[in-house]
């Protein structure tokens, strides 16, 4: 099965599911000009954590769905420094609070195991 890979945003996928122009959600968005919408749906500019709550909120699109594709990079960059941390706590003797950072770790080791338990 070939693996589909995401894009980095889907801000205009979603503004225009919405019927929103780029002049009108630069408007909701606070922007003084469409052309930051423009770059922020072309990847050219990423846009603050403000404005993504904001297109969170206006686009009814959770944060991890609209940045689809960065969200993915960002989960893979994480995954070995996860890796790495659990290896050396596993080394220490088991407390609590290990076996909790464990737990937290296997979690993003593992996301689809998460997703099953829960």
């Amino acid at each position: 099965m070939r693996r589909v890979r995401a894009l980095n945003n889907y801000i205009l996928t979603r503004r225009n599911g919405r019927g929103f122009t780029q002049k009108e959600l630069a408007f909701l968005l606070g922007c003084v000009h469409r052309t930051k919408v423009s770059r922020y749906e072309l990847g050219i500019r990423l846009p603050t954590l403000k404005t993504v709550i904001g297109l969170e909120i206006v686009l009814l699109t959770p944060l991890a769905k609209l940045f689809a594709g960065t969200y993915a990079a960002v989960r893979e960059e994480i995954r070995p420094r996860a890796q790495q941390l659990s290896r050396e706590l596993d080394a220490k003797p088991r407390t609590k609070a290990i076996q909790r950072k464990i737990d937290s770790l296997s979690e993003i080791i593992h996301p689809l195991k998460a997703k099953k338990a829960a």
